[in-house]
């Protein structure tokens, strides 16, 4: 199955989204990460803003096992609800996509998501990015 993922945070993002590469490829090791964006807080009073990123990898995984997987990098990476009531998102990594099943509509429609998506097909970047 080919998965999309929507990686994200907002609080030390360079440090983060390094931290999420690294544990998505050791998981992963197929796995292609777009370029960073920068990008403004949605619905939220913290106006810290975001770097995010997308990547694709192929496993033979359920969906419900790579969001596990998923949620298990964020709490390594320090993810608490103490930080998620300050609106601090030290990392945030969203399952998007399963083969062709949209599972997070919403954010496959964000005004920045079609430049990543774009940049991942065409590009392919190495795990290094």
């Amino acid at each position: 199955m080919t998965f999309l993922l929507c990686l994200g945070s907002n609080h030390e993002p360079a440090k983060q989204l390094a931290f999420a590469r690294q544990k998505l490829m050791e998981s992963y090791p197929d796995i292609r990460f777009s370029h960073e964006v920068e990008t403004l807080p949605i619905g939220l009073r913290n106006e810290a803003r975001f770097h995010n990123q997308v990547a694709r990898f192929q496993a033979d995984a359920t969906i419900e096992e790579v969001r596990l997987r998923l949620k298990h990098i964020e709490q390594l990476a320090g993810r608490n609800s103490a930080d998620k009531q300050r609106e601090i998102i030290r990392l945030d990594i969203d399952l998007l996509q399963a083969d062709n099943q949209v599972l997070k509509p919403q954010d496959m429609a964000r005004e920045w998501m079609e430049e990543l998506l774009n940049y991942l097909t065409t590009h392919y970047l190495t795990t290094k990015s």
